[in-house]
């Protein structure tokens, strides 16, 4: 003989609750798993960067712009130094020109792994940042062409990716040092383009 469910009242409570307790479940089950997987606006945005305040970036990358200044005063000063005297000692200018290319890549390594925290409200500046210390680089990859070309065009290109680069240089880190209330490590306007005889 079968018991009515009004008999047995647990039975009734029973079935009432499985549907609830399941979805708690799965809501503690989501829950333990959003701690294991991006934000939902890391989700609906894949490329979204987390931003850091300028000052922060600023410290972070102080010595990275400063190796970007104080490279390109050593090429603007063996260039301005082939202009005088042509190219007396290819060697050293040669070292120069490495040391600074390795420098700027290193620099392009270290912008490139932070890519995923610009600095707050000067994330166009820290791209323009990125791509400046690239063309730098090209820069002096082409003057060290041009040493051993003598190609006019090898000249010519070196001083139009050197000036861009250092025009879109400055301008990204007087951006970004300004905001962080710093003096910005600008590279100085001295090349002369027609030189390095």
């Amino acid at each position: 003989m079968a018991t009515s469910p009004t008999e047995k009242p647990w039975v009734d409570i029973a079935i009432r609750l499985i549907p609830l307790l399941t979805a708690l479940g799965l809501v503690l089950g989501f829950a333990t798993l959003c701690d294991h997987v991006p934000t939902l606006n890391q989700l609906r945005h894949p490329f979204a960067r987390e931003t850091v305040s300028p000052t922060d970036f600023v410290n972070a990358h102080a010595d990275d712009a400063d190796s970007v200044a104080v490279s390109a005063r050593a090429v603007e000063k063996a260039m301005l130094a082939s202009c005088d005297a042509g190219i007396a000692d290819r060697a050293s200018f040669q070292q120069t020109l490495s040391e600074a290319k390795d420098k700027f890549d290193a620099v392009d390594k270290s912008l490139v792994a932070s890519a995923s925290n610009p600095p707050t409200g000067q994330e166009s500046a820290y791209n323009d940042m990125e791509k400046a210390v690239v063309q730098l680089s090209n820069a002096v990859s082409t003057a060290s062409s041009f040493v051993d070309s003598k190609k006019p065009s090898d000249l010519k290109n070196y001083s139009t990716q050197w000036q861009q680069g250092r025009q879109q240089w400055n301008e990204a880190v007087t951006n970004i040092w300004k905001a962080a209330g710093q003096t910005p490590p600008i590279v100085d306007k001295t090349v002369a383009a027609g030189c390095m005889r």
